[in-house]
């Protein structure tokens, strides 16, 4: 525990990491550009290491295996082609090389499966099931460090090779690059290989002066770090508490606890998204943007177009069209869908609370495919441009839903989960311990106006940045220099007075730092 301690105290939060960063991009710049992409794919390998060792030697074993499983499908797929150009269309050879190539694709991303598989399970197998393993082997089963993330990076570069729409890198610097690159690393986004790797030869002739690069980067970064540590830092031991005890709270403070962490990991996971692009920012790479004001979706299926985009895009594009899709009629549809979101579920965690989350959402979507088919048989028109109360309406119904589906992820475990709903449902309220069980979660009230604050602030900007129909850092990109500094030194201030740092308090980890 005490390894794990230390690795959550050198994330963005820590003065740690911003000696390391400024560091590294300090000599990233003083040296020649045929050597920055070397230099970062060093220096990420390096953080990795810093962060986990033993994380390190998993990370390379993955740029080694995506390297030559690439190269090998490549090389696989030329020599396909010019069996085809040589013979006919029919002939049996070039029917074998399809379906050898096919069975290598199977075994390249089938292997990718079992490693996830036994970072994921192997524990919670174990555990499940009384089976005795030496403690030894159990700690060497902890998931490394941004494996999940960069695993799914590695299946997709294989099946875009195998379905022709992509080639192998073979500069192993930009594959490795790709696969370590140090702001996405710890959580994503998980970048696609047509997006990153062409960037690097800009990366190349970055000048760090660049028109708006700074002012940029600030914006991400700033926003970024006030989501962390202004507001879901604030609220994590507020959440803990409720959720840690919810036997000790009526009903009004478990639906309270539900909402809080409903933003806390909102914020959270969006703060290190926001911080990872604006870092990237001064390097040149653009990275995906992972989070579109999830709260103001007009729909779950709307949802899961602004909420970790990165993931929800790689299911569509490896899973749920490979299934079928919607090209098959509803049923088949509604299939594909709980399947997809049952993986969604597993991959963010062995046990039964996160497949019923998966499951949750998966019903959710279903439900909504269902009356959009049925509306488009009854012939009932789609409405237009909704007026700002409707708008409001939808998006407080999705943020409710996905609030509740969000007990099932917080509670540790599915029996959790149903205890802390039964401390809901049926509704009782303690009106007498209400100031108790206030000062319980809060502690202090200046706490709970700083929480709330917080929370309309970033409900106001996202309601904002959604009616304009972009992210608010980018947003704020649109006004003028002037605006943009004042922006720049309230937010410094805001974070140095009400941010949640410094010696003696150990700082939470990203949250999805675990997946």
């Amino acid at each position: 525990m005490k390894g794990k301690a230390d690795r959550d105290r050198k994330l963005f939060v820590s003065f740690f990491f911003i000696a390391f960063f400024v560091i590294t991009l300090g000599l990233f710049y003083l040296l020649p550009g045929k050597w920055h992409v070397s230099f970062l794919c060093l220096m990420s390998c390096l953080w990795c290491a810093l962060l986990d060792i033993r994380s390190l030697f998993i990370l390379v074993a993955g740029m080694l295996y995506c390297y030559l499983g690439g190269i090998l499908l490549d090389c696989h797929r030329a020599l396909g082609k010019e069996s085809f150009v040589k013979n006919q269309p029919a002939n049996p050879q070039t029917d074998q090389s399809v379906e050898s190539r096919k069975w290598l694709l199977l075994l390249l991303v089938g292997f990718c499966v079992l490693w996830i598989t036994v970072y994921k399970f192997g524990t919670y197998v174990c555990a499940r099931f009384g089976i005795q393993v030496p403690e030894s082997i159990l700690t060497q089963l902890v998931m490394p460090i941004g494996f999940s993330f960069y695993l799914f990076q590695i299946i997709s570069y294989f099946v875009d090779i195998y379905r022709g729409n992509a080639k192998a890198d073979r500069n192993f610097w930009n594959l490795a690059l790709w696969l370590s690159f140090f702001p996405k690393l710890v959580s994503g986004p998980i970048e696609r290989e047509h997006d990153f790797l062409p960037q690097l030869q800009n990366v190349r002739k970055v000048k760090f002066w660049h028109t708006g690069r700074l002012s940029v980067s600030l914006s991400y970064v700033l926003y970024g770090y006030f989501l962390k540590i202004v507001i879901a830092d604030r609220l994590m031991p507020m959440v803990d508490r409720i959720f840690d005890n919810p036997g000790g709270f009526d009903s009004f403070f478990l639906i309270l606890g539900a909402v809080l962490y409903t933003f806390q990991i909102y914020c959270d996971f969006a703060g290190y998204s926001y911080i990872a692009v604006g870092l990237s920012e001064l390097f040149g790479i653009h990275l995906t943007m992972n989070f579109k004001e999830p709260y103001t979706a007009q729909s779950m299926t709307d949802f899961w177009h602004r909420w970790h985009i990165s993931l929800s895009s790689w299911l569509r594009d490896y899973l749920y069209i490979p299934l079928g899709g919607n090209r098959k009629g509803i049923v088949r549809k509604v299939m594909n869908n709980m399947i997809v979101f049952l993986v969604c579920g597993m991959w963010h965690g062995a046990g039964l609370n996160y497949i019923a989350w998966g499951l949750i959402h998966g019903f959710y979507t279903s439900m909504e495919a269902v009356k959009n088919d049925r509306n488009k048989k009854t012939g009932k028109m789609v409405p237009g441009k909704k007026g700002k109360c409707v708008f409001f309406l939808q998006a407080a119904g999705v943020f409710l839903l996905a609030a509740f589906a969000w007990i099932f992820f917080r509670a540790g475990s599915a029996s959790a989960a149903l205890r802390y709903l039964s401390g809901i449902i049926p509704m009782h309220l303690q009106f007498a311990d209400w100031n108790e069980m206030f000062l319980t979660v809060f502690d202090k009230n200046i706490e709970f106006w700083l929480a709330f604050l917080g929370i309309v602030m970033v409900s106001v900007g996202d309601w904002v940045s959604s009616r304009k129909g972009v992210v608010f850092p980018e947003l704020l990109q649109q006004k003028s220099s002037g605006v943009r500094y004042v922006f720049f030194v309230v937010m410094i201030l805001i974070l140095f007075v009400f941010g949640i740092y410094g010696p003696g308090y150990d700082t939470g980890q990203f949250i999805y730092m675990q997946f």
